[in-house]
C-alpha cells in the first residue's frame, strides 16, 4: 500500500452509500463491520450519473464484490484478481 484514501459520502439513499474518493486511482476497499450475516456490496467505477434504478446517481462500467459479513470486528477487502 503506497497511500491510503478516505472516499467523501456523497449521497445515502435506500439503503445504498454513495462515496468518492476525489481522484481516479487504482486500489481497493476496506470495509469494517462486526454484525453477523451482512450483505456488503462494492462496486468500482470511473464515473458517476444519474441511474434511477438504484436510487441514488451511480456509476458506469463499474466491477462488484460482495461481502458476507461473520460477526467478527475485522476488515473486509478484496483477494487479488483482475476482471474484464
Amino acid at each position: 500500500v503506497i497511500e491510503s484514501l478516505q472516499p467523501v459520502l456523497l449521497r445515502e439513499e435506500n439503503g445504498t452509500r454513495l462515496y468518492d474518493t476525489g481522484i481516479n486511482t487504482v486500489g481497493y476497499a476496506v470495509v469494517k463491520c462486526a454484525e453477523k450475516g451482512q450483505k456488503i456490496t462494492v462496486s468500482y467505477a470511473e464515473e458517476i450519473y444519474d441511474d434511477k434504478d438504484h436510487g441514488v446517481p451511480f456509476v458506469r462500467d463499474y466491477q462488484t464484490e460482495v461481502f458476507i459479513t461473520d460477526g467478527e470486528d475485522r476488515e473486509y477487502t478484496k483477494s487479488a484478481e483482475y476482471k474484464v
